[in-house]
């Protein structure tokens, strides 16, 4: 329900056509998507979505946490530089905080339920980005995490593959075999997933592929964004599809026109500009839905770099592409 996995099993009275079973399911203020699956004996199986809209109110304020992190330089060997992350994770931060709505009904968030943590410099080390991991188990086990919330968390580093595991690289991993330290994709998955397993909305965004990967760094970049999405719930934009996010060079020009913010980035904080807001892209109350935000997003960049880069968002299958994120005015 909502992208929150609900397992209940109710067996089907043999010999009967038709069969009715009531089933008591959590229901959040604005839309639920819920999925039901059947599968008979001889394991066939199908899915059907069923979309229910609440006007109850909720009991609480819904919260809004966003975690930023830009490390721009690095102590293993041909890591690449990630110029302007530290820009990118501080304005990010800002951006999101006056510009993101309620999931549920598409309201500004109450101030004093806004966190926001920017994560640069010497904050981005292992321990530091540890301890905001500690700190989401933490609320999710307490319950602080619920329907309704969002957690937004924006990623600008690098990452190497080890064993088929992507390693996100910090501002004092070391060159070593593998690289340490730094945060395994297992560990960084499983706090996002229990996050989103509350019935929150999980949004990454990544920007950590700034050379040609080789084949095993591929090969466990996808298969770890297969793992967000398949298996924990979360919600990933990447700055790039197919390839490194590196700055580019059109007609002899940077493709960072205020030399500021890469692509990505600047493409996110350029989606707020009226030629990007057209009919499809908005709810009826004139918010970004996921899918509008990202389609502009995407839009943008492939502009900018004139087709050298393209985005992508993975979307788990049980939540819908057309909820409320952001305002743009």
């Amino acid at each position: 329900r909502n992208g929150a996995r609900l397992v209940q099993t109710i067996v089907h009275p043999p010999g009967t056509a038709r069969f009715e079973q009531p089933v008591r399911v959590p229901l959040e203020s604005g839309k639920n998507r819920y999925n039901i699956t059947c599968i008979d004996i001889e394991d066939r199986w199908g899915t059907h979505s069923v979309e229910v809209e609440s006007k109850q109110p909720i009991d609480r304020e819904p919260r809004l946490m966003i975690v930023t992190m830009g490390t721009e330089a690095f102590q293993v060997r041909d890591a690449a530089p990630v110029l302007h992350a530290e820009n990118d994770a501080r304005d990010l931060a800002s951006f999101f905080q006056a510009r993101l709505v309620t999931p549920g009904q598409g309201k500004p968030f109450a101030r004093e339920r806004v966190v926001a943590q920017v994560l640069t410099g010497s904050e981005s080390r292992a321990e530091r980005i540890d301890s905001v991991l500690d700190q989401i188990r933490r609320q999710c086990q307490q319950k602080e995490l619920s329907s309704g919330d969002l957690l937004i968390m924006v990623l600008e580093s690098n990452v190497v593959a080890h064993e088929r595991q992507s390693l996100l690289l910090t501002a004092d991993s070391q060159h070593s075999g593998p690289p340490a330290p730094a945060i395994a994709q297992d560990d960084l998955g499983a706090v996002l997933g229990n996050a989103a397993a509350t019935g929150c909305k999980v949004v990454l965004f990544l920007d950590v592929v700034h050379k040609t990967p080789s084949e095993d760094d591929e090969d466990a970049f996808k298969a770890w964004i297969r793992d967000l999405r398949d298996r924990r719930g979360v919600i990933t934009l990447l700055a790039s599809r197919t390839q490194a996010s590196e700055p580019v060079i059109v007609n002899g020009q940077s493709s960072f026109p205020r030399l500021r913010h890469r692509v990505f980035a600047q493409a996110i904080l350029d989606s707020n500009a009226a030629a990007r807001q057209s009919r499809d892209r908005m709810n009826a109350d004139g918010l970004y839905t996921l899918f509008g935000f990202h389609d502009a997003v995407s839009e943008i960049v492939r502009d900018t770099t004139q087709g050298n880069q393209d985005t992508a968002c993975y979307v788990p299958e049980l939540i819908p592409e057309r909820f409320p994120l952001l305002n743009p005015r």
